[in-house]
């Protein structure tokens, strides 16, 4: 409208935006163009904001994309906590003299590269801030070999998840860690599309 436009996350909300004068668009507060709409080199709508960068495109799919994101994140942040409760179980079967329902390895992978998951974004907020991401150095290197774990904890996960199932486990007690297994190794396929998995900054 005439006082400029509004812009609508997926995630939910609305960001009230007026117009610059140049065809651009600004928060209320803030100073310069921030949102510009405009279009490829293939005639598609793209709007452009600060640092992002966004393409016309299907809502529905997008919505599915963002809530299977959300799903797997929520999944890669459970598996620690159900790793822990498993060994907490598995601790007092033993003290009854029984064995455990399930083999470790499936709840222990997960939870192993939910870790190494959580850690990536750490070791890259170092790299930025001690300046290294230019030469291959401790951090960079870090980086790097985190990433690379991470894909193997996440293949290691999904591994055992499969051997569980064929192993006649109960499916009560491996839902939780083989959909974590599957959201880490489906978050691994990503990483990968988007160069971050053996990612060696410093060559960039």
């Amino acid at each position: 409208d005439p006082d400029g436009i509004s812009l609508a996350p997926l995630t939910g909300g609305s960001l009230p935006m007026v117009p610059t004068g140049d065809g651009g668009f600004r928060p209320a507060h803030a100073g310069g163009t921030v949102v510009r709409l405009t279009t490829d080199v293939e005639g598609r709508r793209v709007l452009h904001a600060s640092l992002a960068h966004f393409e016309e495109a299907s809502l529905a799919w997008a919505r599915a994309r963002l809530l299977a994101l959300q799903s797997a994140l929520m999944l890669i942040n459970l598996a620690p906590l159900w790793a822990l409760a498993w060994t907490f179980v598995t601790g007092l079967r033993r003290l009854r003299g029984r064995g455990p329902a399930s083999p470790a390895g499936l709840h222990l992978w997960p939870a192993l590269a939910s870790v190494l998951f959580a850690a990536i974004p750490l070791l890259l907020s170092r790299v930025l801030e001690e300046d290294a991401f230019a030469t291959a150095n401790p951090l960079s290197v870090g980086l790097c070999a985190c990433t690379l774990a991470f894909a193997a904890a996440s293949g290691a996960a999904l591994a055992a998840a499969v051997r569980a199932g064929a192993g006649g486990s109960s499916w009560l007690v491996r839902m939780i860690p083989s959909a974590a297994a599957l959201a880490c190794f489906g978050m691994t396929l990503y990483l990968l599309a988007h160069g971050i998995i053996g990612l060696r900054i410093w060559t960039w």
